[in-house]
């Protein structure tokens, strides 16, 4: 007999929760700039194959196993796979819907802790001041997450992640029904309001016509470039929530007979909404609206990261009432954030709750103990890759692997007929008859070539770390002879040299962002900039077609000036004063350092009139840059965030440099594994210890 669960309330209230499972994010942050990087208009095409062939396909799959596996009192992932399939091994394919949801969350929660941050810094009057340039902004973000920051007493970061997780494990602490559910009901509609109040205002601004036409403004020749089509693929895992663990235990607290294929058509549909109509018609056609066009490529590429906490609030640092405006976006993010984090817990609460018979408390703390302290990984480890590392593994690789495996199961283990059958009880639609094709055959094969094609293409050099020595991303690895512009090419080119498998999209596009930004100064410093130019014979063009192609200009005559470092310290003329370029070039002749050193003076320049203060002039003016000096430097202005991704010294700076690059990631793959091996541990004990195997045969009348 069948332990009695909970149930969803409402079939309104499953839905929304299943929608803000799928709402997070990803839909502003990250849809739009890869949508901008994969033909704009062009990518849509794509993406809606994705979703008819992966996305809604997948989503029905999760929510009848799910469903099916709730009628033997089983909510995670091992014990509805082994509900499902009946064989002692299924369980343990089960232990990535464990693992994925709560990887994920180590960080996720970390990242939204950001926003409750902002919020309150929103609030306190203190966020909008330092709105008003890039620099402010820059550096306020560099001091949060660098625990710069302080609240009575501790590190800003730490004390709102606390909170936030807090916050998190009370909403599910109150169950299904009077948690997440009522949690969803209130703040899902919320999230619509707010939204709408944010595109109106979007809306009325100067230009935004030539912000959406950029977004949107279709490049049909990228179609025949195989790796938009993978971007679109993983889009759609990514926003759908599918092949993480969430919906299926969403789904196994549904009734039996109740609707399932109208409410996943529905959750998904007010998915497509907030990320098509809301995301792509906010970030960046609002950017480039105030910025304009000459600074959309860097706006569009310039990461999640940035868009959200840099490049929005200078766009809002605009607007009239500012302060309001930024409370009202920031407080946004949070509630779709939050939305997502709760159903990323609610995994691994299920699991010790059904398979263990533990009370919600109890389970709840074991939650909080975990999460605490994994968190602490993100939390200290984020400049050192931790973030990138978990993100890829646990919300990529193991999202789509899974997906793969449940449609596997779906259609050839379950049976494509009776999976069918299962579907469609109790539906308030007929699902057309392609789709039980597509689930049986399309579906399968698109997930299987897509893993086949990424091992192939790239994933084994990624796995191996290939190429990838002990020096990797230290001062040491930067030979004076590198050129500076053609690093900041390669860097921002997703696609060349290994070193590119090892920093995350907001880091490489971090980097062009901040070159191109060089190029697009304060209108104050245009002249300066264009005289100078004419001086020396250099045109923008050139500029910007080195940048893109190394293509060194040909009218360039001064020997200084024909070099990379000739065209840094063209770029620090701009802005700079005569005494702070000539110092500049300077160390622009003597390597990498100077580089480094001389972007401080740029920087300077361009937000601070040409004046340093006392303690960074005279570090720029060593005739060499220690370790130390990197890293006191690395705080002044935005050039924190230049001179921290093109040096990488040191990436693990948490652990006080004593561990390299290399060592560094595979010691958290190691731990990927641990992690896993040690939940297959569990689940092997927990079926042991409980009989639930006898159970199940049972429960089901094998016995």
């Amino acid at each position: 007999m069948a332990v009695k669960r909970e149930n969803w309330a409402s079939k309104l209230g499953v839905i929304l929760a299943v929608a803000g499972s799928a709402v997070g994010l990803g839909n502003f942050l990250r849809f739009p700039g890869v949508a901008a990087a994969n033909g704009g208009g062009a990518f849509l095409i794509p993406y809606f194959i994705a979703l008819v062939f992966l996305g809604i396909p997948l989503s029905w799959v999760e929510w009848t196993l799910g469903r099916y596996g709730g009628q033997f009192s089983h909510g995670s992932a091992p014990g509805v796979l082994n509900a499902v399939v009946r064989r002692p091994w299924a369980k343990y394919l089960g232990s990535l819907g464990i693992f994925g949801p709560m990887f994920i969350n180590f960080y996720y929660i970390y990242v939204e802790s950001w926003l409750l941050g902002y919020v309150w810094y929103s609030l306190q009057g203190i966020l909008a001041p330092a709105s008003t340039s890039p620099a402010l902004i820059g550096t306020f973000f560099s001091n949060y997450i660098s625990l710069s920051t302080t609240i009575f007493g501790i590190p800003a970061a730490l004390f709102f992640f606390l909170i936030t997780l807090i916050f998190n494990l009370l909403i599910v602490y109150f169950g299904v029904k009077k948690g997440i559910e009522r949690a969803s009901q209130i703040m899902m509609p919320i999230l619509l309001v707010l939204s709408v109040l944010m595109m109106i205002k979007v809306f009325t601004l100067p230009n935004i016509g030539e912000g959406i036409s950029f977004l949107w403004n279709p490049d049909f020749s990228r179609l025949g470039d195989i790796n938009v089509w993978f971007a679109a693929s993983g889009q759609i895992f990514f926003t759908l929530s599918v092949g993480i663990g969430a919906i299926l235990t969403y789904s196994s607290y549904v009734r039996k007979k109740q609707d399932i294929v109208l409410s996943s058509l529905t959750a998904n549909g007010t998915n497509e909404f907030f990320e098509v109509i809301v995301g792509g018609t906010l970030v960046i056609p609002a950017a480039i609206a105030i910025m304009g066009m000459g600074q959309a490529r860097s706006i569009a590429a310039s990461g999640t990261f940035s868009l959200g906490f840099i490049t929005m609030p200078q766009v809002i640092g605009t607007f009239p009432l500012a302060g309001v405006f930024e409370t009202v976006w920031f407080s946004f993010l949070f509630i779709a954030a939050v939305t997502s984090s709760i159903s990323l817990l609610q995994p691994g609460i299920s699991f010790f709750e059904d398979e263990f018979k533990y009370s919600r408390g109890k389970s709840i703390l074991i939650q909080f103990v975990i999460f605490f302290f994994m968190g602490l990984l993100a939390v200290f480890g984020l400049n050192a890759g931790a973030v990138d590392e978990m993100d890829f593994w646990a919300g990529n690789f193991a999202l789509i692997l899974f997906g793969t495996i449940e449609a596997v199961i779906f259609a050839w283990v379950l049976g494509a007929e009776k999976g069918w059958k299962e579907m469609n009880r109790g539906a308030d639609i007929k699902i057309p008859k392609f789709f039980k094709f597509s689930l049986k055959y399309i579906t399968p094969v698109y997930l299987i070539v897509l893993l086949g094609a990424w091992f192939v293409l790239k994933g084994w050099d990624f796995i191996t770390l290939k190429g990838m020595d002990s020096k990797d991303f230290t001062q040491a690895d930067i030979k004076d002879s590198a050129a500076m512009i053609q690093r900041l090419q390669n860097f921002s080119d997703p696609f060349s040299g290994h070193v590119l498998s090892y920093f995350s999209p907001d880091e490489r596009t971090a980097i062009l962002g901040f070159s191109t930004m060089m190029l697009n100064t304060h209108e104050s410093n245009k002249n300066a900039l264009e005289a100078a130019m004419k001086k020396e014979g250099v045109t923008f063009a050139d500029i910007s077609n080195y940048l893109d192609s190394g293509a060194i200009p040909g009218v360039v005559t001064k020997p200084e000036y024909s070099s990379d470092r000739g065209l840094l310290a063209l770029a620090v003329q701009a802005a700079a004063k005569p005494t702070g370029f000539e110092k500049a070039k300077a160390m622009l002749a003597a390597g990498l350092n100077r580089c480094l050193a001389a972007t401080n003076f740029y920087a300077a320049s361009l937000f601070d009139n040409g004046e340093l203060d006392p303690s960074t002039a005279a570090l720029a003016s060593k005739k060499s840059l220690s370790p130390t000096d990197i890293k006191t430097l690395n705080r002044f202005l935005i050039a924190d965030t230049f001179m921290g991704l093109v040096a990488k010294y040191p990436r693990a700076e948490f652990l006080g440099g004593m561990i390299d690059q290399k060592t560094f990631i595979t010691s958290i793959r190691i731990g990927f594994i641990v992690f896993l091996g040690v939940i297959n541990i569990i689940i092997y004990l927990a079926w042991k210890k409980y009989k639930l195997d006898d159970k199940l045969k049972i429960e089901t009348g094998e016995e």
